[in-house]
């Protein structure tokens, strides 16, 4: 009784922290670069140069980053990147997937994908997990930048490049092979190669003409890539099953709950809660709501007690079930015959002789505030 009375009581639920983690549901790339990409905004600290963001393009097959430190993070600098460093080098993606963000959601970037017939697929609001591939990038390219020594931190759009190559150059363990190789079909040549000159994919013919050699070469690397996005898509795939049987065994270690359905009773995690010491004090969880919509992938659309919809879609991460007070009698909450009420210790104690008799009194139902 008293820890159902515990669980129950809404000033805890709203200040805590248990949520119900979802299952994954992984993003299956088609076997052709470039064909979805994802991009997102880094804030890194200001540097010399006034550079504040990093603009990030990610492909979901080859794991190739485009990406370009920038002093201000708006539509006309994301419209820029993608048109420069995506589609002049990459050509035309068929998917771009983004959070909600300004510089995503507007009229130029909206323009740009009707006349190039791009789709495009946003992640749930406040979970970045559900765009895990760029965020993954993120924490590493800040945690690479961290690195530097401090003169040179105050510099770290000079140093991007040189970090970029070396992620493009390191092999993925998703695919088994690095971004370079999966889009050139070939390993980069490094200052090492250079001082040995001994770059494996490097060849030459004397008895053919210069036509040939490239013929040749193009054919050697036309069947190395074949063969290479062959093995990486099956690497990918193997590893998402890996993936999702790792987190179902969390899930059923960890969580004993069910899903969410039409009709429960929610709260929902506020992830704009401002970092601050005042933010301390604040609550964790607004609601209560109910569940008015659910979806495969995880996310649900609410609406509050009065009826009214919330038509942004949340993920199952950033919810846990309300749990109702109970209700119960209280023994001190009386009611006369007239109907009107009086608690007993409100009352002198009753005559025997007098116009109110307790044994006409019985307790009324009251809700726990």
């Amino acid at each position: 009784m008293i820890k159902q009375d515990v669980s129950t009581c809404e000033r805890c639920q709203t200040s805590g922290k248990e949520i119900l983690q979802e299952p994954l549901h992984p993003i299956k790339p088609e076997c052709d670069p470039f064909h979805m990409i994802s991009m997102d905004i880094k804030h890194i600290a200001c540097s010399r140069g006034n550079h504040k963001y990093i603009i990030v393009g990610i492909d979901y097959f080859t794991k190739w980053v485009e990406a370009e430190a920038v002093v201000l993070a708006n539509s006309i600098e994301v419209a820029t990147i993608l048109l420069e460093e995506i589609i002049s080098r990459h050509g035309t993606p068929a998917i771009i997937l983004t959070d909600n963000g300004s510089p995503f959601i507007n009229d130029l970037i909206r323009a740009i994908r009707k006349q190039f017939g791009i789709k495009h697929h946003r992640s749930s609001p406040y979970h970045p997990q559900s765009n895990g591939l760029v965020e993954r990038f993120n924490r590493t390219v800040a945690q690479g930048l961290r690195m530097l020594p401090s003169p040179e931190k105050m510099d770290w759009h000079l140093y991007l490049p040189a970090f970029l190559f070396s992620y493009r150059c390191i092999k993925q363990a998703s695919t088994g092979h690095s971004p370079f190789r999966m889009l050139y079909g070939r390993y980069a040549r490094t200052p090492f190669e250079n001082y040995l000159d001994q770059n494996s994919t490097s060849f030459r013919y004397p008895d053919e003409s210069f036509e040939e050699q490239v013929l040749d070469k193009f054919q050697l690397i036309i069947t190395a890539l074949r063969r290479v996005h062959l093995s990486a898509s099956d690497a990918i795939r193997k590893a998402q099953v890996h993936q999702m049987k790792q987190a179902v065994r969390r899930l059923i270690a960890t969580k004993d709950k069910p899903p969410f359905l039409i009709g429960d009773m929610v709260l929902l995690y506020r992830e704009n809660i401002a970092q601050d010491l005042s933010a301390k004090l604040e609550d964790r969880f607004d609601g209560p709501y109910y569940v008015h919509m659910v979806y495969d992938n995880s996310t649900y659309i609410l609406k509050t007690p009065n009826g009214t919809v919330l038509h942004r879609r949340v993920h199952g991460n950033k919810l846990k079930i309300y749990k109702q007070p109970r209700i119960f009698f209280n023994p001190l909450l009386f009611e006369k015959q007239d109907g009107s009420t009086f608690r007993a210790f409100d009352q002198p104690t009753p005559e025997p002789s007098g116009s109110i008799q307790f044994k006409h009194f019985r307790p009324k139902p009251e809700q726990d505030n």
